[in-house]
């Protein structure tokens, strides 16, 4: 009995195991199906691989000969063929195990004007464009084409011309599209904008440089550099600011040696140049504010100077030293003082000349003693020589200017430094003042 009681235990185990192994193996086969299923679904919702042919392409760099750039000098547009990246499908790979995702990466679009953006900031961004092209005018060649600020605007003191949209658009600096008549375009420094109510100059802005202006409906005057917007002024604001760089400081006037204030400006100009040493004066010129003195010690005549003073309650300051450094020192003193009147400065240019200049010549005196004027040349007081010209003052007051003539130096005898100006002038055209002693 037990026997067949064990026998059926055994049956009825064995059943067990066999129906448990089943049931595990329909489990793994159902897992199976499910992640078949799961797979064939991804592979429907891939796009189909790109084909041998498109991706042969793809190896191929593409050429744009649609894109244009624009030539520095002359503004003319040109062709410029471009090599752009391959197109912009690039499999990324998961580490998720499942099959690569398909990865669209867009091409880059041109910045435009968001639909929000008010008319105010697009005014800004085409005073920022005026601005940028404009400083980049100046600073290449401001000084080459004597470009000044003139009652606050930027002006050629050469061409006799204030500065546009046009001419910046003709010059190659500007896209056309922003008309003449709707701007302003000013040079001054920064920190002077800063003083007005409404204005927004950044430290970067506030040294002398180009702003751009448009004035708005309500009168009030928009104003950018070329970092951006620089403020809003209102209409007495902005005509307070251009009044304040105004040249007209009274009538120039060229002063005689013999008024007191020519000795005053001599005087303090004695302390600026801390020495002793007396001084040959060419000529002083003045308004109500400045004056410019152009000079040499009398121990080297060749060696001309040039200073600009200023007047401070009757007190006479040197505040643009040695001019004469400079080729033309027109653009350096108006980046100083912009509102120095230029016709105070003479009709030469001794940076331009000073090489040429000359303390004195054998010749010359060898000429003086031939004629009997002097006996030798400890008789004379004064001398200075450029190229063919000379002037010379004895030491008995007479006064001569020398000229080579068909490789001779001949002598004239003169009343003034006028008379010998004007001699010198008629022969050649041009003012020989920075060799002729004032009288």
């Amino acid at each position: 009995m037990k026997c067949k009681t064990f026998r059926y235990f055994c049956l009825f185990t064995s059943l067990c195991v066999f129906l448990a192994s089943g049931c595990g193996t329909t489990q793994k086969k159902d897992e199976k199906s499910a992640q078949a299923d799961e797979l064939r679904q991804e592979e429907k919702e891939m796009p189909k691989p790109l084909s041998a042919e498109v991706k042969q392409e793809e190896k191929k760099p593409r050429v744009n000969l649609v894109s244009t750039d624009r030539t520095e000098k002359t503004g003319e547009k040109k062709q410029v063929a471009m090599l752009l990246p391959p197109p912009p499908f690039l499999y990324q790979k998961q580490h998720s195990g499942k099959l690569p995702e398909l990865i669209l990466k867009p091409e880059p679009v041109p910045e435009a004007k968001s639909f929000w953006q008010s008319e105010n900031t697009t005014q800004s961004n085409h005073l920022k464009s005026i601005a940028v092209a404009a400083q980049h005018y100046y600073d290449t060649l401001g000084e080459q084409q004597g470009w000044i600020s003139k009652n606050g605007r930027m002006y050629s003191y050469l061409q006799h011309i204030y500065m546009t949209t046009d001419k910046l658009v003709i010059s190659g600096y500007l896209g056309s599209g922003l008309p003449a008549s709707e701007y302003d375009i000013l040079l001054l420094r920064g920190s002077d904008l800063a003083k007005y109510p409404g204005a927004e100059v950044s430290e970067a802005d506030s040294g002398f440089g180009v702003f751009a202006v448009a004035q708005q409906s309500d009168g009030r005057y928009l104003l950018a550099s070329p970092r951006g917007k620089a403020g809003m002024l209102s209409q007495k604001d902005y005509a307070a600011l251009l009044n304040s760089y105004g040249q007209k400081h009274g009538t120039p006037l060229r002063l005689s040696s013999t008024s007191a204030e020519y000795g005053r400006i001599l005087s303090f100009l004695g302390l600026y140049e801390g020495g002793l040493e007396e001084y040959f004066v060419r000529e002083i010129w003045k308004d109500n504010k400045y004056a410019v003195v152009t000079f040499s010690g009398k121990s080297n005549t060749a060696e001309v100077k040039q200073h600009i003073l200023q007047n401070d309650n009757n007190f006479w300051e040197v505040v643009y030293p040695n001019a004469q450094t400079w080729y033309d020192a027109t653009c350096h003193i108006n980046q100083k003082l912009p509102d120095f009147n230029f016709e105070l400065l003479p009709n030469y240019s001794i940076g331009a000349v000073a090489a040429g200049i000359q303390a004195g010549n054998a010749e010359i005196v060898q000429a003086l003693v031939s004629a009997g004027y002097v006996a030798d040349s400890s008789q004379i007081y004064y001398q200075c020589v450029y190229q063919n010209y000379g002037y010379v003052v004895t030491s008995n007051g007479a006064r001569y200017v020398a000229y080579k003539d068909q490789g001779r130096w001949k002598l004239l005898h003169v009343a003034s430094d006028y008379e010998a100006r004007n001699f010198i002038e008629s022969r050649t055209g041009q003012d020989y003042s920075f060799i002729i002693l004032d009288d």
